[in-house]
């Protein structure tokens, strides 16, 4: 089942993912798995491929169920994210050569600080050539990681993955727990939506802070932020007005300045 956006290579075929599907021989029990797969087909629609069938859940060394699609980053490779596999099976971070077909595990989640775990989002390549991106949750509920991360690793080995809690300290109950792709600013810092509302940043200090909260308009939003050429953020909330839990209204645009 592909649900996420498409690669467009530097050969000239879009490149993609699948959050279930897949199959691979496993003796005694036939060849399936659903578990997701990485695909190419061409802008005609011809020629399409299955190039990888993860094997996550069964292989503590493979992705499970990439719900973002890929991100291209140096040396043609694809970089991506999934929602479980690893060693705890808790999601990865992966990176795949569609030259190859060769896909090498960047980083298991342990759930746990300083990491978390479901990562959904896909990954962007920030100005400082790191990949950044959010993780969801944690599955230890006294972790402060439970309001999930945002995390940086590096594409080339060793891939020294950073995150960056949030924490009720810096959130309120609720309002952390990003699960869509950071943004990189004009100014060169981060910025980034969570599903209740609010709009965070991290500073190039690596500082994450609470940008404000779009409460009075509306929660639920479901997608990354964007940055116009006039410096302003723009983004969008599913549910709008005082009465949005009662009476769903139709969304609404907003815009801010970035920090």
């Amino acid at each position: 089942m592909p649900n996420a956006r498409l690669a467009l290579g530097p050969d000239g075929f879009l490149d993609g993912s699948t959050s279930s599907g897949g199959c691979y021989d496993q003796p005694g029990e036939g060849a399936y798995n659903n578990t997701g797969t990485i695909f190419r087909i061409a802008t005609d629609g011809s020629n399409y491929a299955d190039l990888y069938n993860m094997e996550g859940h069964s292989n503590v060394t493979d992705p499970a169920l990439p719900r973002a699609g890929l991100t291209p980053g140096p040396g043609g490779l694809l970089y991506g994210t999934s929602q479980f596999g690893g060693a705890a099976d808790d999601g990865t971070v992966f990176a795949f050569n569609p030259a190859t077909n060769i896909l090498t595990l960047l980083h298991s989640f342990a759930g746990v600080s300083p990491d978390g775990d479901d990562p959904f989002g896909p990954l962007t390549l920030g100005s400082d050539g790191l990949l950044w991106g959010t993780a969801f949750t944690s599955t230890n509920g006294g972790d402060p990681t439970r309001y999930g991360t945002v995390f940086n690793i590096g594409p080339t080995v060793p891939f020294t993955l950073t995150s960056y809690p949030f924490s009720t300290a810096e959130f309120e109950l609720g309002d952390g727990n990003p699960s869509f792709a950071v943004i990189v600013g004009s100014d060169k810092n981060y910025y980034g939506t969570t599903p209740a509302g609010n709009l965070y940043s991290i500073s190039e200090a690596g500082v994450l802070s609470e940008m404000g909260t779009f409460a009075s308009l509306g929660t639920n939003m479901s997608a990354a932020p964007l940055q116009a050429a006039n410096r302003r953020i723009y983004g969008s909330v599913g549910c709008s007005g005082p009465s949005k839990h009662v009476f769903p209204d139709r969304g609404a645009i907003w815009a801010t300045r970035a920090a």
